[in-house]
């Protein structure tokens, strides 16, 4: 595994966590973010098969929190 590229899936705009397994999701994977792509084994910055449209976005500095506003 990756760890700098599990780190980017961190830092993408559109990822959360949720309550269940695998607990780490984003806009584009809302049921769980595939391994493949969370343990940089797939980048995520071009279009993969059902992603809705979404790409790795990095956050924005001065709103980090997705539910801050």
């Amino acid at each position: 595994m990756s760890f700098s590229k599990q780190v980017k899936c961190r830092n993408c705009k559109h990822y959360y966590l949720i309550d269940k397994a695998p607990f780490s999701a984003c806009s584009a994977y809302p049921t769980g973010i595939p391994n493949r792509i969370f343990q940089g084994i797939s980048d995520h910055d071009k279009h993969r098969p059902f992603d809705k449209g979404y790409r790795y976005e990095p956050k924005d500095k001065t709103n980090s929190c997705r539910y801050c506003k």
